[in-house]
């Protein structure tokens, strides 16, 4: 397996493949490279070559973007949190769970539910940028209230018709200056769900709490 890094350049890329003896002459390579007219069109990504092949049918694979090798399909259910997404990965080669969490914190809610096509190479990095930018593509500019406000919907009802009618009450209550009263927030209170600095704070301003629950997050009333 080789990977070709984004931006990588044609000297680099015909290093690889010296390096893996599928080719000869590094040199060869890059000129073959740069008389196709292809030295700027190579795409990124973990190639599989079996066996040594010339320079011309290496360079349209990585051209065309002929990995070699299948994607994992990967569904992201909607309700699904970075530490749940983090598990999706979990048996990924170059996976780092950790990294995963550390880079993905604030951007709770912003890693797009969907189904998608990963290599089992696929890095922490790489998985977040194709998440947010699905997100950018199907959602378009949100606030970060009005995203936290549906993520607290979306627990609070298990339906379409339900989520409009509590979505109504909840956006009311802010216009009045309100307290929330979702028990929604309430697994990432107590512990039982990791949650975003971004959503402690805004849960901190949204709501006060008068429950007995041990906690630097008030919920529910002044």
């Amino acid at each position: 397996m080789i990977r070709i890094k984004k931006g990588a350049s044609l000297r680099e890329v015909s290093g690889l493949m010296k390096n893996e003896n599928l080719i000869k002459n590094k040199t060869a390579f890059v000129v073959a490279a740069g008389i196709s007219a292809k030295a700027n069109k190579i795409k990124h990504g973990d190639y599989l070559f079996e066996k040594r092949t010339s320079a011309l049918a290496i360079i349209r694979r990585v051209v065309r973007g002929e990995f070699g090798v299948q994607p994992v399909k990967i569904v992201v259910p909607e309700g699904s949190d970075n530490l749940d997404i983090a598990g999706m990965f979990s048996d990924f080669e170059y996976f780092d769970k950790e990294k995963f969490i550390k880079e993905s914190e604030g951007k709770e809610g912003y890693l797009f539910p969907d189904t998608y096509l990963f290599f089992k190479t696929a890095e922490a990095e790489e998985i977040i940028g194709e998440m947010t930018a699905n997100f950018k593509k199907k959602v378009g500019d949100i606030s970060k209230d009005a995203l936290i406000m549906a993520s607290m919907i979306e627990k609070e009802a298990s339906n379409g018709q339900d989520r409009k009618v509590i979505s109504g009450i909840l956006w009311k209550r802010i216009k009045i200056n309100m307290p929330l009263q979702v028990d929604a927030v309430f697994p990432y209170i107590t512990g039982e769900k990791e949650i975003s600095k971004l959503i402690r704070l805004t849960i901190r301003i949204f709501t006060k709490d008068c429950r007995p629950v041990q906690s630097p997050i008030q919920v529910w009333t002044p």
